[in-house]
């Protein structure tokens, strides 16, 4: 059993999984562990909801694989670093897990691809880099799954606009 605190249950589940691992829900003890094939632990895990974790339970438990998709737009952070010469990006978007590199892209020539790192990838250029740089994220098979060149555009048409205003 997971701990010594966990007697007799009401619900749980338990789901074998591919290679012969289980996974148990303990249900109303508000705890779910993976086990291998030989009965080590793998994975435990106390569902706690703060001042409600007494009354916590939860009646199934399965595993399998996530494919996140993100709501946001991709969000880009870019700036210069004049000691080291050169420019930073920081790139994200969140909620996502299909891509799997970052281009930086300038007028449809690719200056840098890296692989992605997690939830936010730093890359560097070498120099000051020019407004006109945008990111795309890319997926596996290759294929652009994001850009950022609809934020290019409305930077470089605001950069163009004289904008007065008075009082």
């Amino acid at each position: 059993m997971a701990s010594a605190q966990t007697g007799q249950v009401p619900q749980g589940s338990l789901q074998v999984l591919p290679g012969g691992n289980v996974l148990i829900n303990w249900g109303s003890e508000g705890q779910i562990t993976e086990y291998t094939s030989n009965g080590e632990i793998i994975y435990h895990a106390f569902l706690d909801s703060g001042i409600l974790a007494e009354g916590v339970q939860n009646y199934r438990a399965f595993k399998y694989p996530w494919i996140g998709y993100a709501a946001e737009t991709l969000a880009v952070a870019k700036e210069y670093d004049a000691q080291a010469d050169e420019t930073i990006f920081a790139v994200s978007w969140n909620g996502d897990t299909q891509v799997n590199q970052w281009r930086l892209v300038d007028d449809a020539v690719v200056l840098r691809t890296v692989n992605r790192t997690g939830f936010e990838t730093v890359v560097s250029l070498a120099g000051k880099i020019s407004d006109a740089v945008f990111v795309e994220g890319v997926g596996i098979d290759g294929a652009v799954l994001v850009t950022d060149i609809e934020d290019y555009k409305q930077r470089a048409y605001w950069k163009t606009q004289q904008v007065y205003f008075s009082a």
